[in-house]
């Protein structure tokens, strides 16, 4: 039985930025998708909606079945993570060879661009790939990965290093839709006068997030974390919900912000010792909110063949 598996993430600074071609910092989180696939006569993909339903008509004839702990629509990559997954096991098939990394985030942001009409950058299946942690448009050239291009625009990718720094992700419990929110953002941009100045301000901030990060400045991180979130508020990406757990938060985390394209979904928060973090566990739990510690160097996509238990 071929098995693929890809994890999920968060976005540290820039998202909606990196729709544009700007910068934006990505990690990988301890949370995966795995596809087991099978051989099946012929039985054809039901009617179901869904990503789900996309995926079992793009690897047809093989049959497959999806576990997983990501949670779905709250911002953290299910969809991502299973493009991903789906795009190993074709391209492994196809060629019968050791995956190749770029052509599988590749492929992986065609098959989010065409789901979400356009709407996407490859920021998502390029972590959800390549595990760890990733910046875009801004990096070492030792550290480079991939460059994906689409129309006019183009996104490089580079390796990050990051500290082991303690990371609360909450999922606010309403689900985010990607989509909806892109096309929000793209009205403000288009239609206000500093709509794009937002966009590049968190660009900006991007870049003194990675410097933050450089000189391990967890300080520093959690302020530029907080006006990231301003930013993103200023193009109406927000939810009563999340605004509520970022208040919460601010008791605690040296910064806190929504991770993802918004309008519900997961919001995280820096904060400085295993002490605050299990104090803000604590806390969501009172208020009702599942919520969890990152871990950072998560491994990527793997696939193999193995029998599933």
């Amino acid at each position: 039985m071929l098995v693929s598996s890809a994890p999920g993430k968060i976005i540290l600074g820039g998202e909606h930025a990196v729709v544009y071609g700007y910068r934006a910092i990505a990690i990988a989180i301890d949370r995966r998708l795995t596809i087991y696939v099978r051989d099946t006569e012929d039985v054809y993909p039901d009617n179901r909606n869904g990503l789900l339903s996309y995926m079992e008509h793009y690897l047809y004839p093989l049959k497959i079945d999806v576990v997983t702990d990501i949670p779905s629509s709250a911002g953290l990559g299910s969809s991502a993570a299973m493009s991903v997954a789906a795009s190993a096991i074709k391209y492994h098939l196809k060629v019968n060879s050791a995956s190749s990394a770029d052509k599988i985030a590749a492929e992986a942001f065609r098959i989010e661009s065409e789901y979400q009409k356009g709407r996407a950058s490859p920021l998502d299946t390029t972590i959800c790939t390549h595990g760890k942690a990733v910046i875009v448009n801004d990096g070492k050239p030792a550290d480079f990965l991939w460059k994906i291009d689409k129309n006019d625009k183009y996104w490089k990718f580079y390796n990050l290093d990051m500290p082991e720094w303690k990371i609360i992700i909450v999922d606010s419990g309403i689900p985010k839709n990607t989509e909806v929110m892109v096309r929000n953002v793209e009205k403000v941009v288009l239609e206000t006068i500093d709509g794009m100045d937002h966009i590049i301000r968190i660009d900006n901030i991007v870049g003194d997030m990675v410097g933050a990060i450089n000189h391990k400045d967890l300080v520093k991180l959690g302020t530029l974390m907080t006006e990231n979130e301003k930013e993103l508020e200023a193009l109406d990406v927000k939810h009563t919900v999340t605004d509520r757990i970022i208040k919460y938060l601010k008791t605690y985390c040296f910064g806190t912000k929504i991770t993802g394209a918004g309008g519900g979904g997961s919001v995280i928060g820096l904060v400085e010792n295993d002490f605050k973090a299990n104090k803000v566990l604590d806390l969501m739990k009172e208020h009702g909110f599942n919520a969890f510690t990152l871990k950072t160097g998560v491994r990527g996509l793997t696939i193999e063949n193995a029998t599933k238990e």
